[in-house]
């Protein structure tokens, strides 16, 4: 039996030669993580009571925190949610806040835009992620950040991904889907 398998293996590789289309489907994924959100994603609302908001995430993805502050995580792709008392943001104080992050570079302008959930300012950032526990790489990763505020609390949305990956469309639902309750 384990004879029957090598040969069919042995096979399988003799078949899918290097540079062919099947071999690039088999191959690992990407260097940048290979972490796009598929057409067909399914998507579920995570509710904090907490925090008294909620949002839509990819079903599937490893979540952490509680109350107020949140993330969902998979394939080198976050989603973070975290709520905190204080007055609504302005594009000055969400430059202020992106500078404050180490090794984070504004990689556009900031604006201001309505989401579901109300008005938000937008600002798009690169940073260092951090290494892979395997490889130790460390890949550069690019984060859309929205701030919304409502009755005196402000919510920081920070979608994360891999630069190369195009999470354009899954990013747009999921910051569109933020609610407060």
């Amino acid at each position: 039996m384990f004879g029957m398998r090598l040969a069919l293996l042995i096979a399988a590789a003799v078949l899918v030669a290097p540079g062919t289309a099947a071999a690039a489907s088999l191959a690992p994924r990407a260097a940048n993580g290979g972490g796009d959100i598929p057409d067909n994603q399914v998507f579920l609302r995570y509710t904090s009571t907490a925090g008294r908001w909620s949002i839509r995430y990819p079903e599937g993805w490893a979540r952490t925190g509680n109350g107020a502050a949140i993330s969902f995580r998979d394939r080198g792709n976050a989603v973070r949610v975290a709520v905190a008392a204080g007055a609504a943001p302005t594009p000055a104080t969400v430059v202020a806040d992106v500078r404050a992050i180490r090794g984070a570079s504004a990689a556009g302008r900031v604006r201001t835009l309505k989401l579901g959930g109300g008005m938000a300012v937008e600002l798009t950032f690169t940073s260092v992620g951090p290494p892979d526990p395997v490889t130790g790489k460390r890949l550069t990763i690019t984060t859309d950040r929205y701030e919304l505020g409502s009755k005196g609390r402000v919510a920081t949305l920070d979608l994360s991904t891999p630069v190369g990956v195009d999470n354009v469309d899954a990013f747009r639902l999921i910051s569109d889907s933020f609610r407060w309750r």
